[in-house]
């Protein structure tokens, strides 16, 4: 698992905060400048989780003052590392993504470098996680099988445990294949989360020994193995057979569990515990087969049973051979947009796609329209725009999303490029009756009135609601009509960034919220040089 990804989900897990893991993992690698804090910082604001990054003084007085968890830049082993550090009563605790360390506190200020980064943990996140959903279907898949075997007349307790410890057996393979793949599951962050000196689990799925015959990975054997087993209990207990050559497959898979204790005890020196849960559910395995069985009957099973194990074994090679290289080929799709999105939210590249567009006279728009954030922030934003543009209701939702988030550092301009002499028009209603009601009511009604015209209320409702405007506002949707034909802007939603067009050949619109700050530290250099 990723090292940096792993300090920022202990932080989150550390404060309470819950959200969609895998998604914030894959926004963090394809953020431009990762490996860096600024990217940390950047991928939780994305998920609205509050955070503050700073350089504070090294001493006791402001470690108090600090939240009792946190990230903060450590000294570790001649190099500067980012940790999670958690205050306790009379120490502190360091976790590195390799180790945790507990010191003192006069030790921990002579390693602090004093970057720090903080989140507010009063209020979790919510979020979707594909993790806990696919726990969830196999949970319920093992309780309606165990709900079947039980009312059954040929239930066994040993056989529904035997199948029961199988099919965990085949959820580990699964997760080991995903882990190997780079890709994270609620299991293997919990198994694999915390590596250090003894333990890795990476260490021990991507060495040599984890591979036999050259090719044969010993993950995609082990998946094969359980669901062999799984599909032969299945069909073994419709037919109301006994288990006899399930269990000397279980129990000839002891020497393999010791073959792996040795291989990670005194090759690889580091202990994999998803491994150590395989080898677990194979003694299980053994120890209901031994329980069962007895040395003296347990060659002696019908031809037809070997038939059955056989077909099961041809038809789990078959199957894995067929999903494999799907979910090879869906994890290196994965990596390869994670590098695209890293090259494509690369504001550099970003400045000069949208600095080869003509500047359009936005100061001739005047003080007309409507105007959110800071009025005397250099950076200006102009949507233009179409309150029954299917298209910009989307752009709408983008707009308040960066005023709640960067109103402060920025201004945006709405302007409506609307039918004006179209009285009769609902879109040439809407509009005017909207800056009708930024100029009697205010900006919460008016901003009020947008947010529904531009979500799901139909024309007829929003005019019934809020009525229609008395023409005084018409003259500004002339004026801006009439801005738009002359600098050729006839479609909406049009986006100018200081009367750039924004490049919507080579960008979506909703990858500006990416630019944001990069944008305005821009722009504001840009003033202070000049001036």
């Amino acid at each position: 698992m990723n090292q940096l990804f792993y300090i920022v989900s202990s932080l989150l897990h550390k404060n309470k905060i819950k959200t969609d893991l895998e998604e914030m993992k894959f926004q963090l690698l394809s953020h431009p400048s990762y490996p860096s804090l600024h990217a940390i910082s950047a991928t939780l604001e994305q998920f609205n989780i509050e955070n503050i990054a700073a350089n504070v003084p090294i001493d006791l007085e402001t470690l108090e003052q600090l939240p009792e968890t946190f990230l903060a830049e450590v000294r570790n082993t001649n190099e500067n590392e980012l940790a999670v550090v958690t205050r306790l009563d009379k120490e502190i605790e360091i976790q590195y993504p390799q180790q945790t360390n507990k010191v003192s506190v006069d030790e921990f200020l002579k390693l602090f470098t004093g970057v720090i980064l903080a989140v507010d943990g009063e209020e979790a996140i919510a979020g979707k996680s594909s993790n806990k959903s696919l726990l969830t279907v196999f949970s319920v898949g093992l309780a309606v099988l165990a709900g079947y075997f039980f009312f059954i007349p040929t239930m066994n307790l040993y056989h529904l445990m035997y199948l029961a410890v199988s099919g965990l057996g085949l959820y580990l393979s699964v997760v080991i294949v995903k882990q190997e793949q780079g890709i994270s599951t609620a299991i293997g962050e919990a198994f694999c989360g915390a590596a250090n000196e003894k333990q890795s689990c990476d260490a021990v799925i991507s060495s040599k020994g984890s591979t036999i015959f050259n090719s044969l990975k010993l993950s995609s054997l082990s998946i094969v193995y359980f669901a062999t087993i799984v599909l032969s209990s299945l069909f073994f207990q419709l037919k109301g057979e006994a288990y006899t050559p399930l269990y000397l497959l279980s129990l000839a898979a002891i020497p393999i569990t010791l073959y792996s204790l040795y291989y990670q005890q005194v090759v690889v020196k580091k202990w994999c515990r998803l491994c150590l849960g395989i080898v677990g559910v194979l003694w299980i395995s053994a120890a209901l087969a031994g329980w069962q069985s007895n040395l003296g009957i347990i060659f002696s099973f019908p031809v037809n049973q070997i038939s059955v194990v056989v077909f099961a074994l041809f038809a789990s090679a078959l199957a894995w051979n067929l999903l494999k290289p799907l979910i090879e080929e869906v994890s290196e799709l994965k990596a390869s947009k994670i590098g695209y999105l890293k090259f494509k939210r690369n504001y550099e590249l970003f400045k000069f796609t949208l600095y080869k567009s003509v500047v359009q006279p936005i100061n001739s728009l005047g003080e007309r329209g409507i105007f959110l954030g800071n009025r005397n922030s250099p950076l200006k934003i102009t949507f233009i725009t179409n309150p029954l543009c299917g298209h910009c209701k989307e752009v709408h939702g983008l707009m308040e999303k960066i005023n709640a988030k960067h109103g402060e550092e920025l201004q945006m301009q709405v302007v409506f490029n609307v039918s004006a002499d179209d009285l009769k028009n609902p879109a040439t209603k809407i509009s005017e009756r909207i800056l009708e009601l930024k100029k009697t009511e205010g900006m919460t009604k008016c901003m009020e009135a947008m947010h529904e015209i531009y979500g799901d209320a139909s024309p007829e409702s929003w005019l019934n609601k809020w009525g229609e405007g008395k023409g005084e506002s018409l003259e500004i949707l002339q004026e801006d009509s009439q801005w738009c034909k002359e600098n050729k802007i006839f479609f909406t939603p049009e986006i100018l960034i200081n009367g750039r067009a924004f490049p919507t050949t080579e960008y979506d619109r909703k990858d500006l919220v990416h630019f944001i700050e990069d944008l305005v530290e821009d722009v504001e250099n840009s003033v202070s040089v000049t001036s």
